[in-house]
């Protein structure tokens, strides 16, 4: 069995952690905002309900500022629990839409898409239950970098993906060496295959990052 998670990442949730997440964050207004377990779809959110004008404004530049941040903290974070936390080796690519990150270990394969705070995982190569046992590791081990991971859980009995198995094959001819890799430059290619697409006028992409692979 492997599964498809989709959900959100937040700070602040853990306190006595938290701040190893908010380390990198040099703007105090950012860092107030993430502190709270506020994030930019909630803030999105919020303005999509207010009528134009300068309150409507000021949500929106703040969410369009903040994005980018929590994509990058969450990033590191996770990659950090995969790696030094869980053992996995770990590769990370930033593209136009999000941030793909691939961990491996033995003959298990776990993707995990970022889009600012908004998260989806799949687990590749695993079989029975273990794939929840390695989701809640992964939770336990997120959460001790001060970040916690509110998922929707959505089984399968398909050990070679989920619903988004056709985007990793086309990942998989499309650069061999590396998935993540070849995610973000399948998507890039076709947009209308990223998994973390999303609707309505308050959703902004992220602009094109210059981020280091991480093995």
């Amino acid at each position: 069995m492997s599964s498809i998670n989709r959900g959100k990442m937040r700070c602040g949730a853990v306190a006595a952690a938290y701040g190893r997440a908010l380390l990198s964050v040099r703007d105090e207004r950012h860092r107030s905002v993430l502190e709270t377990g506020t994030s930019s779809a909630d803030l999105y959110a919020a303005a999509s309900r207010l009528d134009a004008g300068t309150e409507r404004d000021e949500l929106l530049s703040i969410a369009d500022s903040l994005r980018p941040v929590e994509q990058e903290i969450y990033s590191d974070a996770i990659v950090r629990a995969l790696s030094s936390g869980l053992g996995y080796e770990t590769r990370i690519e930033t593209g136009e839409f999000f941030t793909a990150i691939e961990a491996v270990k033995d003959h298990e394969t776990m993707i995990v898409l970022v889009d600012g705070p908004d998260v989806i995982t799949d687990q590749i190569g695993l079989s029975g239950t273990t794939c929840v046992r390695k989701q809640e590791e992964f939770q336990q081990a997120l959460a001790k970098e001060g970040v916690m991971m509110d998922l929707n859980l959505k089984k399968h009995l398909d050990p070679r993906g989920g619903e988004y198995a056709d985007v990793f094959k086309s990942a998989g001819r499309m650069h061999a060496g590396s998935l993540a890799k070849g995610i973000v430059e399948c998507v890039k290619q076709d947009p209308g295959m990223n998994p973390l697409q999303k609707k309505g006028p308050f959703v902004k992409r992220q602009v094109p990052g210059t981020r280091k692979v991480l093995v």
